[in-house]
């Protein structure tokens, strides 16, 4: 995630999801970024799905769209080396 290892305050963390429907979080000008979710956690047979596929991140903070969900969503980010 292009962070630095020997620095406890640098880690890939969604820092804000507002108003349902934008989800910000800290990222890399060299890294891309996927968005996933998750309805449940519990359930081991539930798969990931795609909100976002891979985009570039342009700063160090990234506010993405996501859809307004009817129910609980459990989101996650994964990054990889651009």
């Amino acid at each position: 995630a292009d962070t630095l290892p020997n620095n406890s305050n640098s880690f890939l963390r969604v820092t804000e999801y507002s108003a349902a429907t934008n989800l910000v979080f800290t990222s890399s000008t060299n890294r891309d970024y996927q968005v996933q979710y998750r309805l449940d956690l519990a359930d081991t047979n539930e798969v990931w799905q795609t909100e976002v596929d891979w985009f570039e991140a342009t700063s160090t903070q990234t506010v993405q769209s996501v859809a307004m969900a009817t129910s609980n969503r459990f989101f996650r980010i994964r990054a990889k080396l651009r």
